[in-house]
């Protein structure tokens, strides 16, 4: 697909780019189930001959592993297709969002999805939990691939959170260098407002008016300097930020073993 739309790029000619376009549309117009998903991948596919539906095994399964499908093309074709597809992805392999946010490579073969997907809450996961035997490595690229795209296509931001976190403002200010939408940058600039509001105390940014040690590495500083950097013009003048996790391990005060983040920088 990508390959058809850059020969009508660069050849002037649409009808390459069209039956990319031709394709897409017939599989949202014919085979798209209500939940979005589609029958592809590694257990579901299209039976050439007759058209039909069919499965090699597993015949609940849904699996992307590193396909990163043309979502741009998708969303060009049809807007409201392509973010139902998106949204039972994640709804297929997402277990349980609030039980230690159960995952599978093997996505369930859902009939519907909620309205409020995105709205959930879920609790802090273990990076390795899954159920049964579907490890999550190679579908989780693809999930966050989709995610992405289908937010970049539908940026309906709340402006009112409370989010404070570095990484989240680092975030936002990439995508909006990547796709000039001003709804990131707005909220970008909310969640640097968010930072200073819960996280700058007595001149430091420090967890609260109550903290007396000030970790030289914590990155509030780094982001907030970098929302400056892209509202001057001037983003090239960022280091790559690196999201690394720096810490002392050793024995401490009559503690014992420990890390720092434990004795000095928690609440």
């Amino acid at each position: 697909m990508r390959t058809l739309v850059a020969l009508s790029e660069l050849t002037g000619e649409d009808q390459y780019k069209q039956a990319a376009m031709n394709a897409t549309a017939y599989m949202f117009d014919h085979h798209q189930y209500e939940s979005g998903l589609l029958p592809w991948g590694g257990h579901r596919f299209l039976d050439l001959k007759t058209l039909d539906d069919v499965y090699g095994f597993d015949t609940n399964s849904h699996e992307l592993k590193r396909h990163f499908p043309y979502y741009d093309l998708m969303f060009e074709v049809d807007k409201e297709s392509a973010t139902q597809l998106v949204r039972g992805f994640w709804e297929s392999h997402i277990y349980d969002w609030s039980n230690e946010f159960y995952h599978n490579r093997h996505g369930q073969w859902v009939d519907t999805v909620p309205e409020d997907i995105w709205d959930r809450s879920f609790s802090d996961p273990d990076a390795h939990q899954v159920i049964d035997r579907g490890t999550m490595v190679h579908t989780s690229n693809d999930l966050m691939y989709a995610a992405v795209h289908s937010f970049s296509h539908n940026p309906n931001l709340n402006l009112t959170t409370r989010n404070a976190e570095p990484e989240a403002l680092l975030s936002f200010l990439e995508l909006y260098q990547a796709l000039e939408e001003s709804a990131y940058l707005e909220m970008a600039k909310r969640i640097a407002e968010n930072i200073l509001a819960q996280k700058f105390h007595n001149g430091f940014f420090v967890q609260s008016d109550e903290h007396a040690h000030v970790r030289f590495d914590d990155s509030e500083p780094f982001a907030l300097l970098s929302l400056v950097a892209v509202l001057r013009g001037k983003p090239e003048a960022m280091p790559l930020y690196a999201n690394g996790s720096s810490y002392i391990h050793g024995r401490f005060d009559g503690e014992g073993r420990t890390y720092d983040h434990q004795v000095i920088w928690s609440d």
